[in-house]
């Protein structure tokens, strides 16, 4: 290593005087009871969505909801993805991507 006549240690800030500095004993006395938690989500893929968010501290609760909500939504999601068959999944590639119907009309 190269020797640096000016080096004074490792580095660390300015301690400066704070008059408005208070110490709060108990922090979490004063707060109010969450009530609502706002969560924002980004994807850059177009097949990842999110649906039916809950937070909760209870197990009982979540499985309450869970067969209110969602058992029923995945049920009806795989009995209308089962029956619709590769004409239906065609039909959606070919929204996508319209280049196939000059394939099948040539």
């Amino acid at each position: 290593m190269i020797d640096n006549p000016n080096y004074s240690g490792i580095w660390a800030p300015r301690k400066i005087a704070n008059p408005a500095y208070f110490e709060d004993k108990t922090p979490f006395a004063s707060l109010l009871p969450i009530t609502a938690v706002g969560i924002e989500l980004w994807t850059m893929t177009k097949d990842i969505m999110f649906d039916n968010i809950i937070l909760t501290d209870s197990r009982a609760t979540a499985d309450a909801w869970a067969a209110d909500s969602w058992n029923k939504k995945a049920l009806q999601e795989q009995m209308a993805s089962s029956g619709e068959g590769a004409l239906n999944d065609f039909v959606v590639y070919a929204k996508e991507n319209p280049w196939v119907w000059v394939a099948i009309v040539a």
